[in-house]
């Protein structure tokens, strides 16, 4: 377990008591570092607090007051790189460059050094003062090496730019992310890797890395890298950890400068089956009857992120046999499935997801994928195309399945129509399950017992951390899903009015409704996910309980980006 800074200096008999209650009191006013405090208030010298946040981080303490570290290895890295990362090559050890930093929330540059360097890469703890003063024997004074040099696309392949951007896919890849963020700010690039739909921050780089890394990529993706105003969309491929990836780019100017997403499409995963969704059974058998009658239109909700295409895909695979045509308009086409004809919309040339669908009924299909209803016509042409015969599948973007029909009807659609055609809908979330490797069983909080109506004595699983979740306690993501099936009384409602209100409620009120906290819930007790992410994903409402205090599980913080090898 990390011990705590000021204890580790009591016990080196570097401070007293009384002047770690003072420091402490005054930490919990002034937004600053403990050690900083101690060192204003003349209670510790700045060497003696480093030694000691060197021992707490675990890494070695290095004095450089009055020396100058080799010129082989300072020559290795720029002037203005050492000043912007506050970090300088100090020694060679075991085939590793040691470089020296001032604070060891340094540690997420590490991944920068590395590729700078070009070298495998380890820190070691400094005295600021000490830092500066080998950083200006070293490279002069920090204003005084004159402007930063204009970076110039066409020196890509003499800078570190092109390994920068292959390592940040090779490590996304395998660290399972499905984007990659990259945002400018006034004083360092950072980029960010989404985890189990979580954002972390995998490095940072410095500020004048920013113009050629941005450059690099519009080059790839076929953008134009001198317009710099507007947003752009493209696409990469690429290949990275043995696996080919299909990259989309979106690039968006902001104050600071262009920002960059990268969304991760691995054309070699395998496609989820109905079995691996992580539908329960009950939910599994109904969405087998919804998918097998021979017409109608079903309806997969929910916000952008939550697996509704992948469950799409899912049901298609099922569906997917010699004696059926289907046919699928999508934007965009995100895995190639075979047996199954892809259209991907263009806007630009007027091929839009209405156009595509009326094109498509005279294909004769049996089964129809509309990747998204965003309008009135796309949603009657859709419906028509249910009405005459054809199994249509589709997405919306709703809050939970009742309110899917009301999205149509706010479209414009006729309530007969949406009464007539619609089959069922499913509305679904995704997440994040819990490592197997490392989850424990423990008695279930307060808090737990109250939403889960569990006895006293109950026990559940918790998220703990180990090195194969990167300490986060989840590895991979399941489906949460609320569905809703379309009884007589239901289509009975729609006819008799066009209020999507009063369909809501009666739906709510219905048996063909299951709500998506119950199904969260029932993957809570099976040890699949944890309170946590019931409570992220729903909208349940925890009571004030007077009787006892409500702690939530701990769960141990993302470590930081690993040095680079």
């Amino acid at each position: 377990m990390r011990s705590k800074l000021g204890e580790l200096l009591l016990a080196q008999g570097a401070i007293t008591d009384e002047a770690l209650r003072e420091a402490l009191a005054a930490q919990k006013t002034r937004n600053r570092p403990l050690g900083l405090i101690l060192i204003e208030q003349r209670a510790c010298d700045e060497v003696t607090v480093h030694r000691a946040l060197a021992k707490q981080a675990r890494l070695p303490f290095v004095d450089l007051e009055g020396k100058t570290p080799p010129a082989r290895l300072t020559e290795r890295l720029s002037g203005n790189s050492a000043w912007e990362l506050e970090a300088i090559p100090v020694a060679e050890k075991e085939g590793r460059v040691i470089v020296a930093v001032g604070d060891p929330e340094k540690a997420v540059v590490s991944d920068t050094l590395g590729f700078l360097l070009d070298a495998p890469v380890a820190l070691a703890i400094a005295s600021p003062s000490a830092l500066r003063g080998a950083l200006e024997r070293a490279y002069g004074p920090r204003d005084g090496g004159g402007k930063q040099e204009e970076v110039e696309v066409g020196d890509f392949e003499e800078s570190p730019v092109v390994r920068l951007v292959h390592r940040m896919f090779e490590e996304a890849v395998k660290r399972r992310a499905s984007d990659i963020h990259i945002e400018p700010f006034s004083t360092k690039v950072q980029v960010r890797y989404r985890i189990d739909g979580h954002l972390v921050v995998a490095a940072e780089h410095p500020v004048d890395l920013h113009a050629p890394l941005i450059s690099h990529v519009k080059v790839n993706a076929g953008l134009d890298i001198a317009e710099k105003r507007k947003p752009q969309d493209g696409r990469i491929e690429h290949r990275a950890a043995e696996r080919e990836l299909d990259v989309r780019v979106s690039v968006v100017p902001t104050n600071h400068g262009e920002s960059v997403v990268m969304r991760l499409l691995d054309r070699e995963a395998n496609l989820l089956s109905l079995e691996d969704l992580g539908m329960t059974p009950s939910a599994l058998s109904w969405f087998r009857d919804v998918i097998d009658r021979p017409n109608g239109i079903f309806l997969v909700t929910g916000p952008t992120g939550s697996g509704k295409t992948t469950t799409l895909y899912a049901a298609l695979q099922t569906l997917n046999r010699a004696d059926r045509k289907i046919l699928t308009v999508e934007d965009p086409v995100e895995y190639r499935i075979k047996g199954i004809n892809q259209v991907q919309v263009a806007p630009r040339i007027g091929l839009d997801f209405a156009r595509v669908l009326k094109a498509f009924l005279r294909q004769a299909p049996n089964v129809v994928l509309v990747g998204e209803i965003r309008d009135k016509e796309t949603a009657e042409v859709a419906i028509q195309a249910s009405l005459t015969g054809h199994l249509v599948f589709s997405t919306v973007h709703t809050n939970d399945a009742p309110s899917a029909a009301t999205r149509l009807l706010d479209m414009g659609v006729p309530p007969f129509l949406v009464a007539t055609s619609l089959q069922g809908v499913l509305a679904q979330r995704l997440v994040r399950r819990l490592c197997d490797a490392c989850k424990v069983e423990e008695e279930a909080t307060p808090l737990e017992r109250q939403l889960l109506k569990l006895p006293e004595g109950s026990k559940l699983f918790h998220a703990r951390g180990c090195n194969e979740c990167t300490r986060s306690g989840y590895r991979g993501r399941l489906g949460a899903f609320e569905w809703l099936g379309m009884s007589e009384r239901l289509r009975e409602s729609l006819f008799q009015s066009a209020d999507g209100g009063a369909f809501v409620a009666e739906a709510r009120r219905g048996d063909t409704w299951t709500p998506l906290g119950a199904d969260v819930e029932s993957k809570v007790r099976a040890g699949k996910t944890t309170v946590q992410e019931l409570l992220r994903v729903t909208s349940m409402v925890v009571e004030e309980d007077s009787e006892a205090d409500i702690e939530v599980p701990d769960v141990d913080p993302e470590p930081p980006a690993q040095p680079a090898a």
